[in-house]
C-alpha cells in the first residue's frame, strides 16, 4: 500500500499584483495593462482610490469574471 499525499493549494481570495500575475501565468506588466483597461481592484484601509503609496489588491473571483467577460466581448468584435 502506497502512502502518498497530494497537497493542493487553494488560492487566496484577495491577491497582490504579483500573485495575480503568477496565478494567471502572465507578466506583472500585463496585470498593469489590465488595470489601465479596467481590471477591478480594491484598496485596503481608508484609501478609496489609487494614490501615492497605495497598493491595489485584487479579488480573484472578480478578476476571473472580468477576464471572462473581456474575452467574450473580444470574440464578439472579431466575429
Amino acid at each position: 500500500m502506497e502512502n502518498t499525499t497530494t497537497i493542493t493549494r487553494t488560492p487566496k481570495a484577495i491577491m497582490t499584483h504579483k500573485e495575480i500575475a503568477a496565478y494567471f501565468r502572465v507578466s506583472t506588466r500585463t496585470v498593469s495593462n489590465w488595470a489601465r483597461m479596467g481590471l477591478p481592484r480594491l484598496y485596503i484601509g481608508n484609501v478609496q482610490t489609487c494614490r501615492r503609496g497605495a497598493r491595489a489588491r485584487y479579488d480573484l473571483a472578480k478578476v476571473s469574471e472580468w477576464l471572462k467577460n473581456r474575452n467574450t466581448s473580444e470574440e464578439r468584435r472579431t466575429a
